[in-house]
């Protein structure tokens, strides 16, 4: 059975982490003086997001330790859910495709770290 619990952390622990590294790409930009054009800016949300989801599914599987492909595929689902209706909270002629192709690509990072977060190898303690 899915432990709703780790889902739940893991889910925070995505959104922050998504904050964060949202966060030191603002900094990088600011440092650089310019703005990078808007397709530069879409592909660096998708890849934060998509690295966010990843780390969190991993570490919700790896705590729960069993069932990594249903967690990430759960953590994956309710990421893009999140993200869709911020987006079109935030931004009003969203494009759908854009937001369908970035919800597959958190799903299948969000699939690949529960299934790797599954199947880690324990440490070899002494």
């Amino acid at each position: 059975m899915l432990n709703f619990k780790k889902l739940f952390l893991g889910l925070l622990f995505s959104v922050l982490f998504s904050a964060v590294l949202i966060a030191v790409c603002a900094f990088m930009i600011l440092k650089l003086g310019f703005l990078p054009s808007e397709p530069i800016l879409g592909t660096a949300a998708a890849v934060i997001g998509g690295v966010s989801v990843f780390a969190s599914a991993f570490l919700a599987a790896r705590l729960a330790g069993e069932k990594g492909l249903l967690h990430g595929l759960v953590l994956g689902t309710l990421y893009a859910v999140f993200y869709v209706a911020i987006s079109v909270m935030l931004y009003a002629n969203m494009r759908v495709v854009l937001l369908v192709i970035r919800s597959v690509i958190f799903v299948i990072c969000s699939v690949c770290g529960g299934v790797m977060g599954v199947n880690r190898d324990e440490k070899i303690r002494f």
